[in-house]
């Protein structure tokens, strides 16, 4: 017995003696900070990779077996990666260099790997955190109003609107993080139920992206990325926010690093009292809206695997106070009040299987609830009840499951990386205006491969398959191709086709209130398409100056189209038709100039829109977009000045009525312009920032439309609030 104990000793301790652990450092050569975002990958000589992920203090512990012989391989994105043939003590310091590619640069959405915008197959644009402050956006259609070829609109019931090459809100896919934003009305997301407060950066794919994230996605994809995941020290933050038309904005923020977890927490309050073209104190044009949200983020490391878990939350109430009827003997209204609340909860995941394959993905849930609310208000007794009738009281609710992976095989010494993939959405609703419960399930493989065979050639062909349990789906493929004319300029061409199956609001929504009347239609077919893209881009840098240009042209073809026809000339009530045909063509040019402290950019589209049934089909009804902003610097002391201008030009909407007869309803044209300027204090701890929002004090434009039957006719919307000064403070701890 001591025999076998003395030898399993022995052969522990020889263990030791044959193996030894060795302890790197890995940190940012500039601030000496912690990266946290590096893999290393340890290239033994029997051929065998193992991968570590660094700690919350850039720490990786590796066993080695043979320290001469092993090569440690050091990857970061933003960073010039390492390599390491001979470990030089048992704990070493290894300072990584940042590159010229910032991570403001880099592309994550549907890449096999993150890339720099200009080695992407697609065309992305970014807008970082840096530009999102300097526009003092409060959510996401703040910030997408301005740029080009992106219009958004608003709808008081329905919230925010956008549409996106020709295309409406039907064809975009929102995600939050690479997870599917839910709870469209008539179509749209809400974009200004999206805050920014804690939002990094918005990538925005434009052209088809049907065969990477299935329906919703022919116009392109928004993915609103939010503060990263590693947290290289303990933080605080709180913003205060407030513009003269009477909102009132506030948020607070906390990060901490708790031995190998991190934590993050964020809550905030959006207040706007309402505003109005007159002095009626009542009756709001722009209705009075309280929004609270908040967010917690559980990250970790657990070998080669990181795991995510995050929970948010929103809460909205819009009130929608009635004009005062008075009789010889009473007074009363009619007050509604619109109750949104979302819920979600996303579990993602990235395992480092070793230097070549990475498997990622998600598992959410998400749920969205609008309840309406009916109160009669005596104005003599000053007393309100609710109202419990079905015609006064509402509740919508839709609930949804996506669980999506991918497989990246990223080879760079191989002429052929690859991806392969599930998406899976699960989606009910309930409520009196979807007639019952409904629910419908989409289950989807995709595939795609990027062959670089050809010197300064990438061709990305991919190919989707999806089962849906009420619509019988085609195949879908794709096509993108990137040739680098030289290293710093590159032509793109695309062609995919798109399909989209009618959601559950276009097939049994009935949605009806003062200013709607809107009825789902379960006899309407899917939507299918063509989309094609071509784009030039060029970037020149020299000294001081740095050039970026683009030049991009696009044209989509939808079949049996989705839209709203009114049922009667005489009748304010609305259903969902299959418009035969419909084509968005355009192309757009962008150029943006740095010079040392100053950034001029500014650009101009030129879109037609065409549909079967308009008068003149043949001649798309063209409009032009024109956008431009200049800022200029001065780090010494921590000054910054911005402006923002848009144009949107004269819009045409096609309406068809029930016997598909047509009129074309054109909106006015408009302009807007901002400027914004900041100064940072107290080691850029404290930053102030003020200015004035729509300085041309647009607030409502005149929609005029022209038909063979009806005539014409006129009437106006709302785009935006009045004039406003604004004045934004933030502190970071």
């Amino acid at each position: 017995m001591r025999k076998a104990a003395f030898i399993f000793i022995f052969l522990i301790q020889s263990t030791g003696l044959f193996a030894s652990e060795h302890t790197l450092v890995i940190k940012d050569a500039t601030d000496n900070r912690a990266v946290t975002g590096a893999v290393v990958f340890l290239n033994l000589p029997s051929g065998k990779t193992n991968v570590y992920l660094p700690d919350y203090k850039g720490r990786v512990t590796m066993s080695l077996h043979d320290t001469e012989k092993s090569v440690v391989e050091i990857k970061c994105i933003g960073y010039i990666s390492q390599t390491l043939t001979s470990l030089t003590s048992d704990e070493q310091t290894i300072h990584l260099h940042r590159s010229e590619i910032t991570l403001d640069q880099v592309a994550i959405t549907s890449t096999y790997t993150p890339v720099p915008v200009m080695q992407s197959a697609y065309t992305v644009k970014i807008i970082d955190k840096e530009q999102i402050s300097s526009m003092a956006a409060v959510n996401a259609a703040d910030v997408l109003g301005k740029q080009l070829n992106m219009r958004t609109g608003y709808d008081q019931a329905f919230g925010s609107t956008l549409t996106m090459q020709g295309l409406d809100m039907n064809n975009i896919k929102v995600l939050i993080d690479g997870v599917p934003v839910i709870g469209r009305m008539n179509g749209n997301i809400d974009l200004s139920q999206l805050n920014t407060s804690n939002v990094e950066r918005i990538e925005v794919v434009e052209g088809p992206m049907s065969t990477s994230y299935g329906t919703d996605a022919i116009a392109g994809v928004i993915n609103i990325i939010t503060k990263p995941q590693n947290i290289r020290k303990n933080s605080a933050s709180a913003t205060a926010y407030y513009e003269s038309i009477g909102t009132y904005n506030a948020d607070v923020s906390a990060q901490a690093a708790l031995n190998k977890i991190n934590l993050k927490l964020s809550a905030g309050r959006n207040l706007f009292q309402g505003w109005n073209l007159t002095d009626d104190r009542r009756v709001y044009e722009w209705k009075p809206k309280t929004q609270y949200y908040g967010s917690a983020m559980i990250s970790a490391v657990f070998g080669k695997v990181k795991l995510n878990y995050q929970l948010n939350l929103f809460d909205e109430k819009i009130t929608d106070k009635g004009p005062v009827t008075i009789t010889p003997f009473s007074a009363y209204a009619y007050d509604s009040y619109y109750k949104t609340l979302r819920h979600s909860q996303v579990i993602s995941y990235d395992y480092y299987a070793d230097e070549k394959n990475k498997i990622t993905g998600h598992v959410s849930y998400s749920s969205y609830n609008r309840r309406k609310e009916v109160y009669f208000k005596d104005m003599v007794a000053l007393q309100q009840t609710e109202l419990t009738t079905p015609e006064f009281r509402d509740t919508t609710s839709f609930a949804a499951w996506n669980v999506r992976s991918t497989w990246n095989h990223i080879n760079d010494s191989r002429k052929i990386n690859f991806q392969t993939g599930i998406d899976i959405n699960l989606e009910n609703g309930n409520g009196k205006r979807l007639d019952r419960n409904r629910h419908v399930d989409d289950y989807a493989v995709f595939a795609s491969a990027e062959y670089t065979g050809i010197k300064n050639l990438l061709i990305r062909p991919g190919l989707r398959y999806s089962y849906n349990t009420m619509y019988k789906t085609p195949l879908i493929p794709s096509v993108n191709v990137k040739y680098d004319i030289t290293s710093a300029m590159a032509v793109r061409a695309s062609y995919s086709k798109g399909f989209r199956a009618p959601g559950l609001k276009e097939l049994y929504l009935d949605f009806v209130d003062i200013n709607h009347n809107i009825q789902g239609n379960p006899d309407i077919q899917p939507e299918s398409s063509d989309n094609y893209q071509l784009s030039l881009n060029h970037r020149y840098k020299t000294g001081k100056l740095q050039l970026e240009s683009e030049i991009k042209g696009f044209y989509n073809k939808v079949s049996n189209l989705i839209t709203l026809a009114q049922y009667s000339d005489t009748s304010n009530l609305y259903t969902y038709i299959n418009v035969g045909h419909y084509t968005a063509t355009g192309a757009e040019w962008t150029e943006t100039v740095t010079y040392g402290n100053w950034s001029l950019s500014g650009g101009v589209a030129y879109t037609g829109n065409s549909s079967q049934y308009a008068e003149g089909s043949n001649n798309p009804e063209w409009y032009t977009q024109v956008n431009g902003a200049l800022g200029w610097q001065w780090p010494a002391v921590g000054v910054n000045v911005n402006a923002y201008y848009k144009y949107n030009g004269a819009m045409p909407v096609f309406v068809v009525d029930d016997a598909e007869q047509e009129s074309i309803l054109r909106s006015e044209a408009y302009q807007v312009m901002d400027i914004i300027a900041g100064k940072s204090f107290w080691k850029e701890r404290f930053t102030l920032s003020a200015g004035v929002k729509n300085l041309f004090n647009v607030s409502t434009i005149r929609q005029m439309s022209t038909g063979q039957v009806h005539g014409s006719s006129s009437s106006s919307s709302s785009v935006l609030p009045g004039r406003l000064y604004c004045i934004k403070l933030q502190l970071s701890l």
